[in-house]
């Protein structure tokens, strides 16, 4: 049997732009509309609410903007969207306090706004935050996450980066009632937005810690009520994985940086394996941010070792996902992201290799 999986640069070169689905029951927020406002200024909103890194030229900007048209900046931190989906306190107060001292310095007034922001970030109260990220219809989708990367024994509690490259990357790609399982979810980003963006069919969030499974139901709540039969979760072992009473028949197996762990690689690929033989033409899509290249090696075995072929491969860097040295182009920042160590996130479309001959 041939394959009839379509690599990324295929299907990222036939991209058109899509507007998302009414029925999707995301959040909205008519408040706070991101092509009201002039491009920069929508960038520093963008990654102000996802709690990504401003550059001073960003926040230059912004301050400039502040001068100029000072209702419309007042408005932004008087959203009801910041007491909603609390941001990281310790964020805000840097941020905050850096625009504060550049407004000073242009001797600009500033709003109360403002100030009102920053005595509220002054204290952190909650365990836990959220990153909100935003279309460019303004739809938006919110993830609650933990302050601390590892929390409860796990990393499954926060956003990584491979998780928001990814994001980026499949908002390129057209899933069009396509049935889409995360392995290894976590906060649910990536399959959160494909529901939400995105027509699918349906989206199963996957995970096996508790605590993860529990903030999986959260973010899913948090984005789509109890209304919507499109986003499930559901707990899936790697290493105890077995189709018997599995009834979910997925299209497309997506992942983000679910390759850290040596000891549990040969069992990720066994699942992808028999999750790919559940439907022809179906394939996998993995992400993951290159820390370790002896894991990523390891990885690359167990794949071969499981009856699995890479059938393409990629790496996101500096906002732009390159195939191969002629092949390479520009991402949207739908999700941008601020990492501590500067790696490239490795993509691999992988496929089951006897559908591949």
């Amino acid at each position: 049997m041939t394959s009839q999986v379509i690599s990324l640069r295929q299907q990222l070169s036939t991209y058109t732009s899509r507007t998302s689905p009414t029925s999707s029951g995301c959040p909205r927020n008519p408040s706070l509309k991101l092509d009201g406002f002039p491009k920069e200024v929508a960038v520093f909103v963008r990654r102000y609410f996802a709690g990504a890194v401003l550059s001073s030229d960003q926040f230059e900007h912004f301050a400039r903007f502040c001068r100029d048209k000072p209702e419309e900046a007042s408005e932004i931190f008087a959203t009801s969207l910041r007491h909603e989906y609390p941001l990281r306190r310790s964020y805000e107060r840097r941020a905050l306090k850096t625009l504060v001292g550049i407004l000073e310095s242009l001797n600009v007034e500033i709003p109360n706004e403002i100030f009102e922001a920053v005595g509220e970030c002054m204290v952190d109260v909650t365990s836990t935050s959220h990153r909100i990220f935003f279309n460019d219809a303004s739809d938006m989708v919110a993830i609650r996450e933990s302050n601390e990367q590892l929390s409860h024994g796990t990393t499954g509690l926060s956003c990584w980066q491979a998780s928001c490259h990814l994001a980026n990357l499949l908002s390129l790609v057209d899933f069009s009632d396509k049935s889409v399982i995360e392995l290894g979810a976590g906060c649910g980003l990536t399959g959160i937005s494909l529901a939400t963006w995105q027509r699918v069919n349906h989206v199963k969030l996957t995970d096996y810690d508790e605590n993860v499974l529990a903030q999986l139901s959260h973010n899913r709540k948090l984005n789509f009520g109890d209304c919507s039969d499109r986003v499930t979760v559901e707990s899936i072992d790697f290493m105890n994985f077995s189709l018997e009473k599995f009834a979910f028949k997925p299209d497309v197996i997506i992942g983000a940086d679910i390759v850290y762990d040596g000891s549990i690689l040969n069992g990720l690929s066994r699942t992808i394996f028999q999750l790919l033989s559940l439907k022809e033409n179906s394939f996998c899509i993995i992400a993951s941010a290159l820390r370790n290249v002896d894991t990523l090696a390891t990885f690359d075995r167990a794949i071969v070792n499981n009856g699995l072929t890479v059938v393409e491969s990629a790496r996101i860097q500096f906002n732009q996902v390159t195939f191969d040295k002629d092949c390479s182009m520009d991402l949207p920042q739908l999700f941008p992201f601020s990492a501590s160590v500067d790696c490239p996130t490795v993509v691999y479309l992988i496929a089951r290799k006897d559908s591949c001959k």
